[in-house]
């Protein structure tokens, strides 16, 4: 209704208007002191009455009340009750307000739980395509990279036999053009065995000497020379 919105009235008069409810806007009276609600159907306030904080009258006789609201209104047969009924239903609304500024943070609170929630839980299809494709970018690159495929080779070489140290070696042996041969350790030397080499060397000399002696001289006719 128009009438919330003129800020400065400071006295209304709504008595018998068999009313059932009151504008949501009712708090937008700010200048308000004195309402007159007597003989209407009216069984609740707006939440906004607690903010008529100017308010000092207020008569609340022959309406169906709620029964804590009618309990705080109490009667009001004179000036003094008015005033009181004022007084006591303010306090009640602002309870009934608080009451409600509390259910509002709690379905806030819920509703942020949920939101949370369900930006938890992503689709495939509502991946963010541009992280996407760089991921797949940067794995691109790895793959590509020199030092991947020396580690797939190594690892190729390795499944066939090949060890990645005797490859490396034979590379080395190609580029310099020889063959690496494992050197055969040394035979064990014997001074003994070639002394009587050199013993039985020197007989067979001897011997020989001796037959040629004997067959190229004259004393091949003498005895020592007939064995030979």
């Amino acid at each position: 209704p128009e009438f919330c919105n003129l800020t400065h009235l400071v006295k209304v008069d709504l008595s018998k208007n068999q009313l059932t409810c009151l504008p949501g806007e009712l708090g937008n009276l700010s200048s308000l002191q004195h309402l007159d609600l007597y003989n209407n159907k009216l069984t609740l306030l707006p939440v906004s009455f607690s903010q008529l904080r100017n308010l000092r009258w207020l008569d609340l006789k022959d309406n169906p009340l709620e029964p804590d609201l009618a309990r705080a209104a109490g009667d009001c047969l004179d000036e003094k009750q008015c005033k009181q009924c004022a007084s006591r239903v303010l306090q009640h609304m602002r309870l009934i307000q608080e009451e409600a500024d509390r259910a509002r943070e709690k379905r806030l609170l819920r509703e942020k739980v949920i939101e949370h929630r369900a930006a938890l839980t992503v689709k495939p299809h509502q991946c963010n395509r541009p992280s996407y494709e760089s991921t797949l970018l940067m794995f691109e690159r790895v793959v590509t990279s020199q030092s991947y495929n020396a580690q797939v080779e190594a690892l190729a070489a390795q499944a066939a036999g090949e060890h990645p140290f005797y490859t490396a070696m034979k590379a080395s042996s190609a580029a310099a053009g020889r063959k690496v041969v494992p050197e055969s350790p040394r035979k064990p030397q014997h001074p003994f065995l070639h002394l009587l080499l050199r013993l039985l060397l020197l007989l067979l000399l001897g011997l020989a000497g001796a037959a040629a002696v004997c067959h190229l001289t004259d004393m091949r006719k003498e005895a020592m020379c007939a064995p030979v």
